[in-house]
């Protein structure tokens, strides 16, 4: 079942059509051994905040997906270029609700200190 997803996902990001100049040709970083490769770090920062949560939508069930759409979510709000300091009460709420439902969906041997890093990055964002 595992294998079948991970082909789905690869066929998903071997038919990607993006914007010239948004993310490496992520087509042709597929190779046939089912890995990505040759990817820079801006590549990988696009697909975790962009294209990860587009291409996970049917892969996975939907408390997982929900669960990692609002950490995206969180971490676009943070890194954003402004940050709307009217919202950061809302954002802390938020966070914390994320945190909780992860740590429902996945295995306790996933999380260690930095899990609870995101609340704190959140907090320190505040100004």
């Amino acid at each position: 079942m595992i294998e079948e997803k991970k082909r789905t996902f690869l066929q998903i990001i071997k038919h990607l059509k993006t914007p010239t100049h948004y993310v490496i040709a992520l087509h042709t970083r597929v190779v046939r051994d089912g890995k990505l490769r040759g990817l820079k770090s801006h590549d990988y920062h696009a697909m975790m905040q962009q294209v990860l949560p587009f291409c996970l939508h049917n892969l996975m069930q939907e408390e997982t997906h929900m669960s990692l759409i609002n950490l995206n979510k969180v971490f676009n709000k943070i890194f954003a270029k402004v940050i709307d300091p009217n919202t950061m009460q809302v954002l802390r709420k938020e966070v914390v609700k994320t945190i909780s439902s992860i740590n429902k969906v996945f295995p306790p041997t996933m999380f260690d200190v930095m899990t609870h890093l995101v609340i704190h990055l959140v907090e320190e964002s505040d100004f």
